[in-house]
């Protein structure tokens, strides 16, 4: 089911005004009506039943009441299957494609990553660092309104590969994708062994960009205690591997 994502500005009030885009967002894509009742979720996760109480010329006018949350156990099982997505940045638009369709696909996070191989460098200082990110936010809207996705993905500030090894070391448990077998456990017993554990970490799933990860990186991975995977399947570009390794993992954690 579709759900819409209420903006930042919005505060847990009776009635809420929305801007021109998300007005026609409603009135046009959606066609709704005044009358009509739909679901929403505003930034902090809290689910929301919408009223389309007004329709100006640019703007509509939502009476918003809260709905029944999830059940303690509900929430148990979306925080413990916790998947969160550290991509290596890769080239034009297939950032763009892995951050919509991962996002579909119900991962908590999204941190970009700069890597060895990665072209593009994203300084979080620098303006075009900062129009891709308000344009990943916009990607992730869109893909949780169209998806429906129980999960609100939330984007993060791209981070360097050496701050993410000491980022990762105590918070997550940590599994990295190559491609090349560097293990001798499947991914089947990978995950297996994860969902056996006691302390159930959130799950952080490293990609490399459309170099892999170097040599350097993989020892780097390994000796700060990230497990490697291996997809035995044909040679992926990086945005299908993304989806595919996502895709697996969340299948076997769900089984």
């Amino acid at each position: 089911m579709r759900i819409f994502i209420l903006p930042p500005s919005f505060l847990g009030t009776t009635e809420f005004q929305l801007d021109k885009k998300d007005s026609h967002y409603l009135t046009r894509v959606l066609r709704l009506h005044i009358g009509d009742v739909f679901p929403g979720r505003d930034r902090q996760g809290n689910d929301w039943d919408l009223l389309l109480s007004e329709i100006g010329k640019q703007t509509v006018l939502l009476t918003c009441t809260p709905a029944v949350n999830l059940t303690a156990n509900e929430h148990y099982v979306i925080k413990k299957n916790s998947m969160y997505l550290f991509q290596c940045i890769c080239k034009g638009k297939k950032m763009d494609q892995i951050i919509r369709q991962s996002t579909e696909i119900g991962v908590s996070g999204i941190t970009p990553v700069n890597s060895r191989y990665t072209i593009p460098v994203a300084d979080s200082s620098s303006p075009v660092s900062q129009q891709k990110m308000q344009r990943w936010e916009v990607i992730i809207k869109e893909a949780l309104q169209q998806s429906g996705s129980q999960v609100l993905t939330k984007l993060h500030q791209p981070q360097s590969f050496n701050e993410l090894m000491d980022f990762l070391v105590d918070d997550y448990t940590g599994l990295f994708f190559h491609h090349e077998q560097i293990s001798s456990k499947t991914l089947i017993e990978t995950i297996s062994e994860y969902k056996l554990s006691e302390a159930r970490l959130p799950l952080a799933i490293l990609i490399g960009p459309e170099g892999g990860f170097s040599p350097e990186e993989v020892d780097k991975m390994k000796k700060t205690g990230l497990k490697p995977a291996f997809l035995n399947t044909n040679i992926l570009r990086a945005e299908t591997a993304a989806v595919y390794a996502l895709a697996a993992v969340q299948t076997l954690l769900s089984n």
